[in-house]
């Protein structure tokens, strides 16, 4: 985890505080805040799940943008007892996620999704894998005479297969 003195430390050279670089990492993390209660609340109105949520956050800003945000949210609000501690515990873990006195120094907070969904939002972000969601994506396989066909063959070969 990032503390406030971290942050100003990774934006200083030769102990001068480069202030553009300072509000503009800030600037940049609050963008992302902005653009996940963004597509929360659009999944939320449509009935959409935290995975879908999570999947489309991931795709607008990055795996590790993602994971840094959330994490960073779910520090800030870590006291909350709608927070779990499975998430609360994950999101220490994130090495460039900031804690809680950062987060509030910065001014980093989500007040356009309730904490509830938060915590499910992070559960899933815990859970989520790049990799497998590319290899969901590559394998749903378009249903018609072909997907059939080549379905019933492979249960024959595995029948086959075992027979033997």
């Amino acid at each position: 985890m990032i503390s406030k003195d971290d942050l100003i430390n990774r934006c200083s050279v030769d102990g001068a505080i480069d202030w553009k670089q300072y509000h503009g990492e800030i600037e940049t993390r609050r963008g992302y805040v902005q653009t996940l209660e963004r597509i929360q609340n659009e999944d939320y109105a449509n009935r959409k799940t935290p995975d879908d949520t999570v999947a489309a956050f991931v795709k607008a800003v990055g795996f590790e943008n993602a994971v840094v945000t959330i994490a960073t949210l779910i520090n800030r609000s870590a006291w909350d007892g709608r927070i779990s501690w499975r998430n609360a515990e994950w999101a220490k873990t994130i090495d460039n996620a900031l804690d809680e006195k950062a987060a509030v120094a910065c001014d980093l907070y989500a007040d356009g999704i309730h904490m509830t969904h938060l915590d499910q939002i992070a559960d899933k972000m815990r859970k989520y894998s790049p990799v497998l969601e590319a290899a969901k994506k590559t394998t749903i396989q378009k249903p018609g005479k072909e997907a059939g066909a080549d379905a019933r063959q492979q249960q024959r070969k595995h029948s086959t297969d075992l027979a033997r």
